[in-house]
Order: structure tokens, then sequence, then C-alpha cells
């Protein structure tokens, strides 16, 4: 037989993938079509979307060849009659189902020389619910995206709000004339909600102080407001467990033994259990997941703080993120269920390169500091602009270098912003080159220290925006920056000399404190001494942060003396890392004596005592807490570390004021930074800093609201009357 070497004429062809029109030995073949792939497997397609795959017809028979397609629905090739020159021919097959299944046939490719068949298979998805959250808001399932996408209804469009007459869409909302639901009962809260109109609830937790004594409860007369009286019988009065049972008898708080069969209370993922050998047996706890999701509007991200107000509806701001140079924010309003309540356009550009700005909410009224210069204020109902300032003219009387081209490119950041429960707010105002164009150099050096990074403290009227005083900062404000205000109205703050970080020796650093209403200094001590929070007195600090391990201290808010130290901890907190949280009664906090472990600190004010619980191996991956009204201290943790490496493990804990877990409980998303604990809700945004792209609220059944009024936090307090942010 010749080999392939001795091959002669038209015979003499190579071979490959496709076809031989002649043998080896010489005899000539019938042209025939070789089709590629044998199999076309299409993704998952969502029903009304479609996926293409592409098929190869391999011609090598020196001739043109002419072939027909066929394939069944949902199948399509795009030309069921194709010319196949010398080569290889492409042909689009396309899957687009119309009813959710799987679906399996046969692409027939046929000439008059040979047929070939490729079996193509697909799974048709069907749509998801895309019922929407909003009356003004429309909701259609996009099967390309493979996910909701809403959409404004027109203004004009009718809606159906119950607490406005005759609603109408305006800009996403239904607005109308809005109705009062004031009852004229001094013991109930009242609100309105879209769906049901006015609710009146028992507004006792939230308007009557909480009895220190656990067996006393508040009261309050309708007409004459707050009071106190005992507790019934049996009502739980320390943290109980299956081995003992502490509750109220006359007023008394009386320990006993748990009885063996028991019941020990359900959690917000397990149902109630049974005390069996002093144990608590449930059911194992099951996932907790997103009631609700809210996202960012396209081409932007999430700046989430944790502000709510007692009816649950929370606030956030949303910002683009294309051009430092132009980039805005809006601010906006969601009610408890996730529904739009309001969105405005803050006035300025987006802080570029620095920590976002802050909202601080005081009864109806919303301040932000969200954007660069400005400080405005917002109706909290309805999202009207109050006042706003422009705080780089106001700390400088208008006047600006002259080599300044444009004011816009000076970056102002107005943070934190603290409440001084007294109709002022007191910022700091500190000023720097912010997203400067190519081009614009720097003055004088006598006028760049001034107005670039000039800094000051700042106190605002918060019913007319108008500024009460200033005062310039002639050493740097500390990094991260900690304002805390109390009850009276003081305020406490840490400053160091410009550039102590670079220096070996130990900065000649001031813990101060003065008066937020008149910016009259109150007392300094020579402390490098971060105000952590204040309250009925006393004041939280911590120092040793440039020794990377230090002291929490608590201090004398009325002279600044120490009275207690609690040595070896480090938990310094910021905007975007765990923070203390104080009550009056329990100081919690987090410490570390090396970057891991972290762990979670009770301590008690009066003696000192303290208890700590390792509950997380993650050093910046936990939430804010927050404090429930039965005295319990509520967080969350994304994830930990396993041999070193990062893995996520989303869970909600609850403990009690010794330290002892009421519950954990696993959770879906990942969720950390600041967080809200509303209306029996877990709220938080998607991950830290700024480019979160989400906010979910997860349901807690069984759970108590939050603290009520009487505690601050590391970034002070963003809710009025000394309500937490």
């Amino acid at each position: 037989m010749p080999t392939f070497a001795r091959m002669r004429g038209p015979c003499a062809i190579a071979l490959g993938v496709f076809l031989a029109a002649c043998t080896g030995d010489g005899v000539r073949h019938q042209p025939m079509l070789v089709v590629s792939p044998p199999h076309l497997d299409f993704p998952d397609t969502y029903v009304g979307a479609e996926h293409h795959l592409r098929l190869a017809l391999g011609n090598d028979s020196g001739m043109s060849l002419s072939a027909s397609l066929a394939v069944s629905d949902p199948f399509s090739v795009d030309r069921t009659g194709v010319s196949v020159p010398n080569g290889v021919t492409v042909v689009n097959v396309t899957f687009r189902p119309t009813a959710a299944g799987t679906f399996s046939t046969d692409l027939v490719v046929s000439n008059l020389f040979s047929t070939s068949r490729v079996h193509v298979t697909g799974r048709g998805l069907a749509d998801a619910d895309c019922t929407s959250v909003d009356t003004c808001t429309g909701r259609a399932f996009d099967p390309a995206q493979g996910k909701c996408v809403d959409h404004p209804l027109a203004d004009g469009t009718a809606c159906h709000n119950a607490c406005v007459l005759a609603g109408k869409c305006l800009e996403g909302v239904c607005r109308g004339q809005e109705i009062s639901c004031d009852d004229g009962n001094l013991c109930t809260h009242d609100s309105c909600d879209p769906d049901k109109g006015c609710v009146h609830t028992d507004g006792t937790n939230l308007a009557c102080p909480v009895p220190a004594d656990p067996c006393q409860v508040a009261t309050c007369d309708p007409v004459n407001g707050c009071g106190t009286a005992l507790a019934p019988d049996g009502t739980s009065c320390d943290a109980s467990d299956c081995t003992t049972t502490y509750a109220c008898q006359s007023g008394q708080c009386v320990a006993s033994a748990t009885p063996e069969g028991a019941t020990c209370p359900a959690t917000p993922c397990q149902d109630e259990g049974i005390c069996h050998n002093h144990q608590c047996v449930r059911a194992p706890p099951v996932m907790l997941k997103p009631e609700w999701t809210r996202n960012a509007k396209a081409g932007m991200h999430v700046n989430f703080r944790g502000v709510a107000d007692d009816d649950g509806n929370l606030y956030w701001s949303e910002c683009t993120e294309s051009d430092p140079e132009t980039d805005r924010c809006d601010i906006l309003s969601v009610d408890a269920h996730g529904r739009l309540r309001w969105r405005v356009r803050a006035d300025g550009t987006a802080h570029c390169g620095y920590q976002p700005g802050l909202l601080l909410l005081n009864g109806d009224t919303v301040v932000s500091s969200e954007t660069n210069n400005w400080l405005e204020a917002f109706d909290a109902q309805t999202g009207a602009l109050k006042w706003k300032l422009d705080v780089l003219n106001a700390v400088t009387d208008g006047s600006l270098a002259t080599w300044m081209l444009d004011k816009s490119y000076v970056g102002v950041q107005i943070e934190p912003i603290v409440d001084t429960g007294k109709g002022v707010i007191v910022g700091f105002v500190e000023s720097y080159p912010s997203c400067m164009k190519t081009g614009i150099t720097a003055g004088p050096p006598n006028g760049l220290r001034r107005i670039i990074t000039g800094e000051w403290f700042i106190a605002v009227d918060l019913a007319t925006g108008t500024l009460r005083w200033k005062e310039p900062v002639d050493r740097v404000m500390n990094w991260p920056p900690s304002v805390v205000s109390d009850e009276n109205g003081d305020i406490f703050t840490m400053i160091v000399p410009d550039g102590w970080w670079q220096s070996s020796a130990p900065p000649d650093a001031t813990l101060e404190s003065f008066d937020g209403l008149t910016g009259t200094p109150r007392w300094a001590t020579n402390n490098l001494e971060w105000a952590l929070a204040a309250y009925d007195g006393l004041l939280l600090t911590e120092d040793g942060q440039s020794t990377g391990i230090g002291n929490v201290n608590l201090r004398s808010a009325s002279t600044g003396g120490l009275l207690a130290t609690m040595p070896g901890y480090f938990g310094l907190g910021t905007l975007d890392e765990p923070s203390p949280v104080f009550d009056g009664v329990q100081i919690y906090d987090w410490g570390r004596e090396t970057v891991t472990p972290r762990t979670l600190t009770g301590m008690d004010p009066s003696s000192f005592a303290t208890w700590s619980l390792r509950y997380s191996d993650s050093w910046e991956q936990d939430s804010q807490a927050e404090l429930t009204s039965r005295g319990a201290v509520f967080v969350s943790s994304t994830g930990k570390y396993v041999g070193g490496n990062w893995e996520p493990d989303s869970h909600m804990y609850e403990f009690d004021s010794g330290g002892r877990e009421i519950f954990v409980c696993p959770v879906e998303p990942t969720c950390e930074g600041p967080m809200s604990l509303s209306a029996n809700h877990w709220v938080g945004s998607d991950a830290v800093g700024s480019w979160s792209k989400h906010v979910l609220s997860v349901h807690l059944s069984h759970m108590t609201d939050n603290l009520p009024p009487g505690w601050l936090t590391f970034g002070g307090n963003g809710r009025g009357g000394f309500r937490p942010r």
C-alpha cells in the first residue's frame, strides 16, 4: 500500500479535524462536512432571555458545499440553509426558553452526501418574584441581567399611602397631605404605617425611664405621664439558665433552682427548648435570611452609619463613584420595610480619599456632613431642606486665599458631629487639599497652614443652622477623631501636636473638655487619651495608642480626675470598627492583647469589675454594638481566622450584662461595620467602607428593641435625646 509521502494529484491533501476527499490509496470518496462540537450544552437561562453558542462546519473537499440545518424550539439557528466554501463556516445556535424546564434535542446538519447530529441541551429558569416594595416604584425582572430592576413610576401617578390624602407619585415617592396621628395620650407612641395608617403603640418603654431595679417597671398615666410600679411576680430579674432561675416576688429578686423539664426561651433562630440535666436542649439553629434588601442607585455606593428612629425608619447616604471632582451624594430614608420614604441630593461634592461624612438624627431633623464644605439639615419625615451652612466660608469669615482659584477645590471634612442635647451640635472641621485639579499650585506658606490645613471646633444651632461659635485649633486633632458629648452638653476630645506620629518622644497631648453651648474650656489634662463615651458624670477614655497596648480609663466628667484603670487593653474603634457603648451601668468594649483574638469586655463602673468573652477571632470584621431594652448587648461577626486563613462565617450574638451568651444565630449575608437594631430588625450594609452596594434587613423574632435614652457611642450620639445612632 502506498505511503502518504507518495500521494500525488487531487488525493494528496492534508489530513485534519475535518474531512479527507481521498484516502491514502488514491480512491476518491464523496465530499462530507465535519461538524464540531458534537454537543452543545447551554448555561441556565431565564425565561425571556437567550444564550448563544457557535457551531463550526468544516469543509476540506476543495469544493463548495450546501447544507441545511434543523432544530426544534426552544433552540434555533441563525441560518437554516448555508453555503460552506472550502474551510470553516460558523453558525450561531440560540437557546431562548419560553417556559421553565430542561430541554434536549438534536440539531440535524445535512447535505447531499452526509447527515450529522449535534445533541443540544439547556435548562430554562422561571422569573424571580419582583413584587415592588414601593407604591411609586415599578419592579420588573430583567432576564438578561437575571435580577429585578427598579424604575420610578411617572410623576402624578396615583398611589396608595395610608398616611397621606390623595397620594401622587413625585420623584419616586408617594406624596400628599399628611394626616395627623396624635391621639393626645402621653403614654402612646404615635406613628403612621403606609399600609395601615395611624398606629398607636404603648410608648412607655420609649418615653419613660427604665427603673434601675429590675423588679420595678415603668408605668405611664395618659394624663399625668411616667411613674413606676412593682413588676409582676415571676418577672425575670437576672440572667436565668437551666441551673438557676431569678424571678421577682413581691418586688424582690429571688433565686431558685430551675426544675428539670422547664422551658428555656426561644431565640431568633430557634424555638423554645427544654431544660435537661441543667442544659437547654433546642433544635439546631436555622439560617436567618434578609427580609428585604435595598440596592444602591445605579452608579452609586452606600454609606450606611446605622442611623434609625423609634419607628424603625432608616437614614443613610449614597454617593456616585465616577469622578472625585464631581461625585455627588444623595441622602435618603426608608421605612422599616425597606420602602423609600424620600431621597434628596446633598449640596457639594462627595468626600474623596477620606472617611465619608456622618448623619445625625435629632427628633424631626437629620443633619448631614456627607459632602465637602457643607452642613445641611433635612426634615426627617419629608426630606425637605431646613437649612444649609457653607462651613468653609463660615470658619474663614468669607475670606479665602487669593491664589485659590475655586474654593470647591478645598475639602472641608466636618467629622465627627455630636448632639449636645441642648439644641446645638458641635463638629470638628478639618480643611485639606481635596480633589485638586492639575495645575493649581500652593500659595504662600502663611496661607497654606490656615486655609488649607486649618482646624476648628464649631457649634451650630440645630434649629436654624446659625454658627454659634468657632474655635481655631492650633494643634491638630487626633486621628481617628473622637469627640463625644454627655447629657449636660459638655464636650470631650483629645488634641495632639502637629507631626506627633513622626516623633519618638511622647507627644504633648491634652485630653480636654469644654462647654458645648459656649465653647468655654472646662478642664484639660496632659494625657494621650481618646475620649470614647460619657454619661452620668463618667468619662470613658483609652490611652497608649503609640505603644499598641493601652489602658481603659474611667475619669470624672466634671474634673477629668482618674477614677479607675484597666491595664493592658486596646480596643479603640473608628467609624468602620467596633466602638464602646455605655448605658451608665455597664460599659461594653472590644479589646486585644495581640492582633488577635478580639474579646468583648463588659465593665461595671461602680466597682470596675470586668468580664471578657472571646467571641471572634477577627480583628476588623465585627459590627458596632447595640444595647437592647432588656439590658443585653447585641453584635454580629462576619467571619473568623482558621489556621491564619480568613473564612466568611456570619453570626449574630446577644450577651447578657455578665457576658453570658443569650443566643448565637447564623445569618446568610455578610454585613459588618455600623448597624441598627430597630423595630425588631437588624439592619446593616453589605460591607465596610465606601463601596458597599446594598443595605439589608434581617427580622429577629422574640427580640426586644434597642435601649431607651441614656447612652452614647465613640462617634457621638447620632440619635437625638441620647439615643443610639
